[in-house]
């Protein structure tokens, strides 16, 4: 119950050379993370997978995205994050991916992420995709790709109010643009 104290004791144990199991070193990463040391967690995540003490599956390549994401390194991120996306089942880490280049405002890179979740399916929120994937486009102003892409948003009820509101933007954006 008390995570600093295991935490603690897993780190010797790690640096004594005493952890080299799969589930050993992916359970001093996750301490690391809830113990807000990230940079740690991908140090050690990142040193298994190099040395192939960690399997490279989707949990252990989302594991080192989310712990360079929570030391602030987004650049050091998107690449585990792509590779835990081609081996996850479904496609909400494509989801996440494309979320991490738009706020590079990477279009193309967010395009091609949000396209391959839609294609992998089983996504959590679908409409959020399309929606995302509307702004992609909206911001190429490639407006008849963006206008598809929101309608296909406004199509499910937890995308509706906002692929509604960028559709009419997107109008005063054409008219804007001639």
């Amino acid at each position: 119950g008390d995570n600093k104290r295991a935490l603690g004791a897993l780190e010797l144990a790690y640096f004594q050379g005493y952890i080299d199991e799969e589930s050993e070193i992916l359970n001093l990463a996750q301490l690391y993370l809830y113990n807000d040391v990230p940079y740690s967690a991908a140090q050690i995540v990142e040193k298994a997978l190099a040395d192939g003490k960690v399997a490279g599956d989707a949990a252990a390549w989302q594991i080192l995205a989310d712990s360079w994401l929570q030391a602030r390194e987004r650049d050091k991120a998107l690449e585990p994050m792509a590779k835990a996306a081609d081996l996850a089942g479904d496609g909400n880490l494509y989801v996440r991916l494309a979320q991490l280049y738009l706020g590079e405002e990477q279009w193309p890179e967010a395009r091609a992420a949000l396209q391959k979740a839609l294609q992998k399916g089983k996504l959590r929120n679908t409409g959020q995709a399309h929606l995302l994937l509307g702004i992609a486009w909206a911001s190429e102003r490639n407006w008849d790709a963006a206008e598809r892409s929101f309608r296909a948003a406004a199509g499910f009820k937890e995308s509706e109010a906002m692929a509604t509101a960028w559709l009419a933007n997107l109008e005063r954006e054409k008219a804007l643009a001639q």
